[in-house]
């Protein structure tokens, strides 16, 4: 399963995502084969991080705040599997970074599906509305991210758990939710691998 996993998304091939098609998948590929207690699903590589560096989550401010938010909930990464909804950069007209659109999403589920059933994780942690999405391309579900002073909550979903979370995208922090809140919502993590 791992070795065909793999094999295709080196030989990519997206007819479906013209806007993406000149790019290469972002991908922890080494790995895949280690399990992971906890599954990070963002949104999509950036071109100014993780497009870079290889690393999902990783090289541009959204990925600082991203460790910053591990380090406060006394985690790190070696403890998460981390991945996007979609595995390559969705850039608009002017190259900039755009969120994924809803078939690009559909296009990727699943390669996501496939990841989610090598890592085996104990809780998937979602960051944004475009990682719900996909995760409603595999199963649908009723699950939404927290609204202002809601604490996040696990849910069930596809015979696993699943926590909403807020994007640690700059733009999320300074306009949705703030460092603060977030700090807190990671606490959740922390505190349902201790109790599960």
């Amino acid at each position: 399963m791992l070795e065909e996993f793999l094999e295709r998304i080196e030989n990519k091939d997206c007819p479906n995502c013209p806007r993406m098609s000149m790019c290469k998948p972002v991908l922890q590929i080494t790995e895949l084969d280690i399990k992971k207690p906890i599954m990070f699903i963002a949104e999509a590589p950036g071109r100014l991080g993780a497009e870079i560096s290889r690393i999902p989550l990783y090289g541009d401010q959204t990925g600082n705040n991203f460790d910053e938010l591990l380090l406060k909930a006394e985690l790190n990464r070696q403890q998460c599997y981390i991945t996007n909804a979609v595995l390559c950069v969705p850039i608009d007209e002017r190259g900039n970074n755009s969120t994924p659109k809803e078939s690009e999403i559909r296009n990727c589920s699943g390669l996501l599906l496939e990841q989610i059933q090598i890592i085996k994780p104990r809780l998937i942690v979602t960051l944004g509305k475009s990682a719900l999405m996909a995760l409603y391309k595999i199963r649908k579900h009723q699950i939404q991210l927290p609204i202002i002073n809601e604490k996040p909550s696990v849910h069930d979903w596809n015979g696993l758990k699943v926590l909403a979370l807020y994007h640690p995208s700059p733009k999320v922090m300074n306009m949705f939710r703030n460092k603060e809140k977030q700090y807190a919502d990671y606490k959740v993590i922390q505190d349902w691998l201790k109790e599960n």
